[in-house]
């Protein structure tokens, strides 16, 4: 797969992290190991602050909470492109 490859370059992740399987975080943790200065943006409708924590741990940059509409999300992930231009 695409992930597989050695040279890809990664500018940042998006992801989202699913109610019903630990796919999500299982994915972040797989990728901060082979990419660990990736931005990484979590997304996920888990509202706890057990899972922002777990995610944070695991490596994401940011958490973002779903659902998220459209427009909300373009300027989240703008203010976070904002940062990190930064």
């Amino acid at each position: 797969t695409l992930l597989n490859t050695p040279r890809r370059i990664f500018w940042r992740v998006i992801s989202a992290n699913s109610r019903s399987t630990r796919y999500g975080m299982e994915f972040l943790q797989w990728f901060r190991e082979k990419h660990p200065k990736t931005p990484f943006v979590m997304l996920t409708a888990k509202t706890g602050a057990l899972e922002f924590n777990k995610a944070k741990q695991a490596g994401a940059n940011y958490f973002l909470m779903k659902p998220l509409l459209p427009d909300d999300l373009k300027l989240r992930l703008k203010g976070i492109i904002d940062t990190l231009a930064d």
